[in-house]
């Protein structure tokens, strides 16, 4: 369990190497994406702007998305 706990305070934003490789995936394969920027100063958080203008705040730790 100490190893663990260890390698949770190298992530960084809240997320491990593995999603932030699958966000990038995903924002890779999106058509309606601009950009995805991550909010150093927030724990987990996103932004995702869109084609249409329209800008999500995705929030993992709460499991929430605009």
């Amino acid at each position: 369990m100490d190893k663990r706990k260890k390698k949770l305070q190298k992530w960084k934003n809240g997320v491990g190497e593995r999603i932030k490789e699958k966000l990038k995936i995903s924002h890779d394969n999106a058509t309606c994406v601009i950009e995805m920027v991550e909010y150093v100063s927030g724990m987990g958080e996103f932004g995702i702007q869109l084609t249409n203008r329209r800008r999500l705040v995705i929030n993992l730790s709460n499991q929430t998305c605009t």
